[in-house]
């Protein structure tokens, strides 16, 4: 499996576009509707696990994810993730879903998402039970040797991945395996 994801080919290519180098531009206040834009945090990246102990179900998990915070007042956020889970018995899960909420505090965010679709083995399935999951990852820079963070994705209610956002669950973290993770406050 790649180490790049498609959420991230999207971002990068979007902002590939939006540059322009052959141009100059001069940097002038935004105004009034603008200005929400310019206090906004973004988090984005991909989250690889594997597991040697098998005794806990699962083999594998990966996530990737974007998410762009709408209002830090509420907590309010948009984007998406895609987590997938490879259970030691061989069945795979898919889940996908938005983001709902983001908290940014230095290079750590937290975050949450509404599932909207689930597979089973590549057979889409209805969601039951959990709603909701939880997550928090710690961008620790760019450079050989340098490791970030994630916490594995935790299912739950909306009221708990509210909570999350807002003062946040001390989920355990691990050195991410593959990919990156990018937050800027």
């Amino acid at each position: 499996m790649s180490k790049y994801s498609f959420p991230s080919l999207i971002v990068l290519c979007a902002l590939a576009a939006c540059t322009d180098s052959s141009t100059r531009s001069t940097l002038t206040a935004p105004d009034a509707g603008q200005a929400s834009l310019a206090i906004a945090g973004r988090a984005s990246g991909h989250i690889g696990f594997n597991f040697g102990a098998p005794t806990i179900g699962l083999l594998s998990e990966r996530y990737s994810f974007t998410a762009l915070s709408t209002d830090p007042a509420t907590f309010g956020a948009n984007g998406q993730f895609e987590l997938m889970l490879t259970a030691a018995t061989g069945v795979e899960q898919k889940f996908h879903g938005d983001v709902i909420c983001m908290d940014i505090v230095g290079n750590t965010a937290r975050m949450a998402g509404q599932l909207t679709k689930v597979w089973i083995n590549n057979v889409q399935r209805p969601i039951t039970g959990a709603t909701h999951v939880i997550w928090t990852v710690q961008d620790n820079g760019e450079g050989q040797g340098i490791t970030d963070f994630g916490s594995p994705m935790f299912f739950n209610n909306a009221a708990n991945a509210q909570q999350h956002c807002a003062v946040g669950f001390t989920p355990p973290t691990f050195s991410n395996q593959e990919g990156n993770v990018q937050v800027q406050p």
